[in-house]
């Protein structure tokens, strides 16, 4: 008796163990798609900063006349931090939508500007 006993339990253990491991990974599911909604979120306001040039005053420019921006400014008109929107400007330039140039003598921060697709 006391062995189908010990069988039953292990059973048990074993099936509360499975059950947990699931939750556990739809859990982790959950949390991702989150995080990737969170960050198309991000790039789309980033994406429409950098595009709406005409909003940011003087500046400098592309050749096409689009405006140049630092992850500063970027980050103060979106009231994002600037790791935030260093993330997402690394993941806009990998799909490649944004395009990073480079400093000033005095100021070595790069520009950001938006790649149009006409």
């Amino acid at each position: 008796m006391k062995r189908v006993y010990d069988i039953r339990k292990a059973r048990a253990d074993a099936l509360a163990a499975e059950t947990a491991r699931k939750r556990e990974q739809i859990t982790l599911q959950e949390i991702q798609r989150n995080s990737q909604q969170e960050h198309s979120t991000v790039d789309a306001r980033i994406i429409e900063a950098l595009a709406n040039g005409a909003s940011w005053g003087k500046g400098p420019m592309t050749g096409a006349g689009d405006r140049l921006l630092r992850v500063t400014e970027i980050a103060q008109a979106l009231s994002l931090t600037k790791d935030v929107v260093v993330d997402s400007l690394e993941r806009l330039e990998a799909e490649r939508k944004v395009k990073q140039h480079g400093g000033t003598l005095d100021n070595l921060a790069p520009y950001w500007s938006i790649l149009r697709r006409w």
